[in-house]
């Protein structure tokens, strides 16, 4: 009896496993899906992607909303995103909400003035009808010395 117990412990702890593998690259195909959404303007994705009350913090502090980045790229087109590499990410899920760390390499222009960057970014999701999206993000830049 002691044995078939152990026995089922051990299947559960491997579908959980299996579980928890599934979303973590659910997660990681997301973070993908993203950056190539910004890069190739499909807008359409992003907006299912990231949730109408997302709110962004930028490596100079300021803080903007789904809608104010959204202008940018896609109204105004003050902001042109034209790629974005992603790596380093790891994936932590606590229930319905997981939080994504990684790395980005971006270019694109602002303003008329290209640009090159490197940040290490947060983002939070929450799934929300049976979907992630995601809620906050937060990008630091890095420096040479730390990239």
């Amino acid at each position: 009896m002691v044995m078939l117990s152990r026995l089922a412990a051990a299947l559960f702890l491997l579908a959980i496993s299996d579980v928890h593998q599934g979303v973590n690259q659910e997660l990681l195909d997301l973070q993908q899906r993203l950056a190539r959404a910004w890069t190739t303007g499909d807008r359409t994705a992003i907006e299912h992607i990231i949730a109408a009350d997302w709110t962004v913090t930028g490596p100079d502090g300021r803080v903007s909303t789904r809608a104010d980045v959204l202008r940018d790229a896609f109204e105004t087109k003050v902001h042109r995103i034209a790629a974005i590499e992603i790596d380093d990410v790891q994936v932590r899920v606590f229930g319905d909400t997981a939080v994504v760390t990684g790395r980005t390499h971006g270019r694109g222009e602002y303003a008329n003035t290209p640009y090159e960057v490197r940040i290490r970014f947060t983002d939070v999701f929450v799934r929300r009808d049976g979907r992630w999206q995601a809620v906050a993000s937060h990008a630091s830049l890095l420096t040479a010395a730390k990239q």
